[in-house]
């Protein structure tokens, strides 16, 4: 390193050589300095035997801190002492300390160009100040070395000397500034690490409790470690216009008692009397004059030796939840750093609060749903202990059987029986008494489904799948996962969707309808006819594979008229629950009613009888059962159309002769040539249309001679 760096340093020739190269060679310790005190220590006792100054002063500034420091020295005293004073931005100083050349200043000149500059103590009774500008290589600094006398006037060689230990001490502030930024660029590395490592556990904390009074605990926890907070709280809004204090002890021996949830109205509170969404602060004499003596709050931070309460907003999603209020016993505790740290640990804590209030709704409304489903479950057991299968009879034990034997399986079940048997009620108790009850059965009825529609409702469809599909719909199979589902008259179900139920049926798996994603499903099927579903498969009009899927374990359920017996245990039943729901007293049936209930042949079977029943009680006004024959009668039995007057034909469907081609005759002509269906001479005759054919067959009778009386 050059020792002459300026070009006026020959003017040096002029100084004695042995006084010159003492100070050249004492000035080879200014760049072993570690500070810049140690630099003019060094400054003066190597240059003021040649120079005779009265000061010394470094200046550094740091623009982008908005401050600078000013190191001085003054020669005249025996102490090796130097001063520092830092100051702010203020552009008057600035103007003086940035010059980019150096000059020579006298008292008069300094305070007429740089009156600021002037009024600094280091620069009273000045008569010259140089003023040499040092080059230092570190972004951002500037710098500048002052020698200052109160006595006499330097010469050229001076001011020459000057500059070249302006040099020297140039490069060892270089070298001192750089270490500097070092150290503040790895504490500046070191306090964002400890932050991030507070936010995290602080994050940690907030994430894992639901509760808010747990939350806060933490929380006070953490803060009073890492910020020696003495107490902490958080004042929530209500919807009833009120704020809810939380406070905590937090591990802290308090004098006053933590009230817990603690509701006052807003006006008066603290939340009341700041700018909610801005971080704020209170001193103690302030806050017995603003927050009134009924806010908990005062008595929670106030009665325990804080001189001071913070107050950070709770803001989430742009809404204030509330206030996150820290007391300590300093009035100025945080610094500027601390406090941005703050404010994101108050951000944290909103994201909790937020999902604290959340969970505690939804935790709310999942008892309410839980509340109303055990009511509806104690009421839905209620209704099917009213609708439970009633009966004594051989044909009513054989079914109960046949249920228990296969209600715990997961086989398929087929329930056939005419209209009015209950094949409903018996797929509810195979499903009650199956692993899968815990599950709520799901029904369709087939018939009662446009054909257009009913593929979207089994099977479900997707977002776009047809017009007017706005969005994703599960099917019945789908509500069904893990259930039992009843296909009811599925004699019904249309022959085009008949393939797609057997796959389903196969391969235990579906795809919606407009969908590529196949979907596993779980479901036990219970299907339900009225219908023959063996003359449907020689006929064409149901699949037989499909059959024999849907037939794994056929359930047979007797008619009324195979189970007379039964009879009067119904009727009891059905009077006792339709009087409760009607309010009427009706405690007995007679035995002439009894006995006239008995003798019916119920073609509408128990959905019948119920019909009767119910009119019945309509009809009776005192605590016996009234009938009225002559209304009940077209109820109790379906009158059959009058046969057709054909020449010496007889009029009635049915003859006591026997004569079996005659029969068939008179119920043709009775049913208008009609052969197949429920007005049909099939069901007439109470046989199956294809045995009907089969006699007529055999007979040689045909439907259209018939009905030409040929």
């Amino acid at each position: 390193m050059s020792l002459t760096p300026f070009p006026e340093a020959t003017a040096l020739s002029n100084a004695p050589l042995g006084r010159l190269d003492a100070v050249l060679a004492a000035a080879h310790t200014i760049p072993r300095q570690t500070d810049v005190p140690g630099i003019l220590r060094m400054l003066r006792y190597c240059g003021l035997p040649l120079i005779s100054f009265q000061r010394l002063c470094v200046m550094i500034e740091t623009p982008l801190r908005e401050r600078c420091r000013l190191y001085s020295l003054d020669v005249t005293t025996n102490s090796n002492t130097s001063s520092r004073v830092e100051m702010f931005a203020d552009d008057a100083k600035y103007a003086f300390f940035r010059q980019t050349d150096s000059c020579l200043l006298t008292g008069e000149e300094l305070e007429h160009d740089f009156p600021s500059a002037s009024r600094l103590d280091v620069f009273s009774n000045l008569r010259r100040c140089l003023l040499l500008p040092l080059p230092v290589g570190v972004n951002g600094y500037h710098a500048a070395l002052l020698f200052i006398w109160t006595e006499g006037t330097p010469g050229e060689d001076v001011i020459s000397l000057c500059r070249v230990l302006g040099g020297i001490v140039a490069a060892a502030l270089t070298k001192i500034l750089q270490s500097e930024e070092q150290n503040m660029e790895m504490e500046a590395l070191r306090q964002e690490r400890d932050h991030l490592n507070i936010l995290v556990g602080i994050a940690n904390v907030v994430n894992s409790t639901l509760d808010l009074d747990s939350l806060l605990y933490m929380v006070a926890m953490d803060l009073r470690r890492f910020f020696q907070i003495s107490d902490v709280a958080m004042q929530l809004h209500e919807h009833d216009g009120k704020v809810t204090l939380y406070g905590t002890n937090a591990g802290r021996d308090r004098t006053c008692g933590s009230p817990r949830a603690v509701s006052v109205p807003l006006k008066g509170a603290l939340l009341h009397c700041f700018n909610q969404n801005e971080p704020f602060r209170l001193l103690r004499e302030n806050a017995l004059q603003t927050v009134q003596k009924t806010d908990p709050m005062a008595a929670y931070f106030l009665g325990n030796g804080n001189r001071v309460v913070c107050g950070f907003p709770l803001v989430f999603r742009q809404k204030c939840l509330g206030v996150l209020l820290l007391a300590h016993s300093h009035a100025d505790p945080f610094t500027r750093d601390a406090a941005s740290l703050l404010v994101q640990i108050a951000n944290s804590v909103a994201c909790a609060v937020h999902n604290a209030r959340e969970y505690a709704s939804v935790n709310a409304e999942s008892r309410r749903l839980a509340a109303e489903n055990a009511s509806l479950s104690a009421e839905i057991a209620q209704h099917q202990g009213d609708s439970a299968i009633i009966g004594q009879s051989d044909a009513m034990r054989h079914l109960l059987r046949q249920i228990e034997m296969v209600a715990d399986s997961d086989s398929n079940v087929l329930l056939l029986g005419e209209t009015g048997t209950g094949k409903e009620l018996v797929a509810e108790a195979i499903h009650r008494r199956s692993s899968r009850r815990a599950r709520p059965m799901v029904k369709i009825n087939c018939a009662a489904v446009p054909a257009g529609l009913l593929e979207s409702e089994l099977f479900g469809y997707e977002r776009g799948a047809f017009t007017g599909a706005v969005r994703q719909n599960k099917g019945r199979f789908e509500l069904a996962q893990g259930s039992t589902l009843l296909l009811d008259e599925v004699g019904d179900l249309p022959l085009e969707l008949q393939p797609k139920l057997l796959r389903i049926l196969q391969s235990r798996e579906l795809e919606r309808l407009g969908g590529h994603t196949v979907i596993p499903v779980d479901v036990r099927l219970v299907a339900a006819t009225n219908r023959n579903l063996v003359d449907m498969v020689r006929e064409g009009r149901f699949r037989e594979d499909l059959y024999y899927r849907l037939n794994v374990f056929p359930i047979r359920i007797p008619p009324l008229r195979e189970r007379r017996e039964d009879i009067p245990l119904l009727a009891q039943h059905f009077m006792e629950q339709i009087s409760k729901r009607m309010r009427k007293n009706i405690v007995r049936i007679p035995a002439d009613a009894l006995h006239w209930l008995c003798s019916q042949e119920w073609p509408g079977n128990v959905r019948e009888l119920a019909n009767v029943i119910e009119r019945a009680v309509l009809c009776s006004t005192g605590k016996l059962l009234h009938f009225e024959p002559d209304i009940l009668k077209n109820d109790c039995k379906i009158e059959q159309p009058a046969v057709r007057s054909t020449g010496g034909r007889r009029s009635m469907v049915r003859t006591k002769s026997g004569d079996m081609r005659q029969e068939i005759i008179d119920a043709v002509n009775a049913c208008n040539g009609l052969i197949a269906g429920p007005r049909g001479a099939a069901a007439l005759l109470r046989v199956n249309r294809s045995t009907l054919n089969s006699r007529m067959k055999k007979l040689g009778l045909d439907v259209k001679k018939i009905m030409e009386g040929v």
